[in-house]
């Protein structure tokens, strides 16, 4: 007797690109509330694009998110999101503010949202990762594990863009969550080459004068004037021209001298034996990141793989 197949839990999502012909075809695209998948049509042969997103526009603090991704030979899958990933106020915080707050001991479900990422990119193949940033409301907390495991850096390609805004500054939110954990490893032929980690947690989170979010998180001081945060992993031989472009603007960049803060400040570092760049982007303004992003490190190496499908990047 063959036993079926396990039913995927609440939140978990699957993926499965593969070429056919002159097109990427989707084996699998499967998701399970509250997590959603739309798939778009591409202008590019064997170029598919898949956008996640959840219902209600964001997370719940106690949301869990796990998607597996497998990219085959040939295939190229761009990961997208349809705007900013909302991260609620935690369900603990919420009743507090109610009134309704017990004595209890918080549960697994008041730490927070947590979102799993594992992707595999075939020898052949190509994975791009280009999300909208992560968004955290006022006393929510969020925390991601994004592993991605490359083939070949000489014949597969993989772009990771991981970042997130200070919070809703039209609300008056300005670096008032609780916690935001990300953490981004990078194996190739089965070895770790990449691992790069962001915690920024509130130690003053439970002490009843902060206990709603409205006074000054312990860390906030560490990130001003800044409002963006950003982290870019750009790997493989295809992208080689916009690699060596990066480190050279750089290069000029750094012998520039300034006495205060710039509007945008922005470092790399070589991966994979200088198969691949990590940049670090910090900016005062949202849109100030994502146009260095989309125009100073992605349109050189993406543009001639994606054509006119690289004007929906960012």
């Amino acid at each position: 007797m063959t036993s079926s197949p396990p039913q995927p839990q609440p939140g978990q999502g699957r993926i499965h690109c593969t070429a056919y012909g002159s097109k990427a075809i989707f084996k699998c695209l499967s998701a399970k509330y509250p997590l959603k998948f739309l798939s778009s049509q591409s202008h590019r042969d064997r170029v598919a694009i898949a956008y996640m997103l959840s219902y209600g526009g964001g997370m719940l603090s106690d949301d869990r998110v796990i998607v597996d991704v497998d990219v085959d030979d040939n295939a190229t899958l761009m990961l997208l999101t349809q705007g900013s990933t909302k991260i609620y106020k935690n369900k603990l915080q919420q009743q507090s503010i109610a009134g309704t707050a017990t004595s209890q001991e918080p549960t697994a479900a008041d730490r927070g949202a947590f979102q799993t990422l594992n992707v595999r990119v075939s020898p052949l193949a190509t994975f791009l990762l280009l999300p909208d940033p992560v968004t955290c409301f006022r006393a929510s907390s969020y925390t991601q594990k994004q592993t991605f495991h490359v083939a070949s850096v000489d014949t597969g390609t993989l772009v990771v863009l991981d970042w997130y805004t200070s919070g809703r500054l039209l609300h008056g939110e300005t670096w008032a969550f609780h916690k935001y954990a990300s953490r981004n490893d990078v194996y190739v032929a089965g070895k770790l080459v990449i691992r790069d980690s962001t915690l920024l947690e509130d130690e003053n989170r439970t002490s009843p004068v902060n206990s709603t979010g409205n006074s000054p998180t312990s860390y906030v001081a560490r990130l001003g004037p800044y409002t963006c945060f950003a982290t870019l992993i750009l790997l493989g031989a295809s992208l080689a021209d916009a690699v060596a472009a990066i480190l050279v603007r750089f290069d000029e960049v750094s012998l520039q001298r300034t006495t205060r803060p710039r509007e945008l400040m922005w470092t790399v570092s070589p991966v994979c034996r200088g198969g691949g760049v990590l940049v670090r982007v910090a900016g005062m303004e949202t849109e100030a990141v994502r146009g260095f992003l989309k125009e100073g490190c992605l349109r050189g190496g993406l543009e001639r793989l994606l054509g006119d499908t690289f004007e929906r990047v960012i």
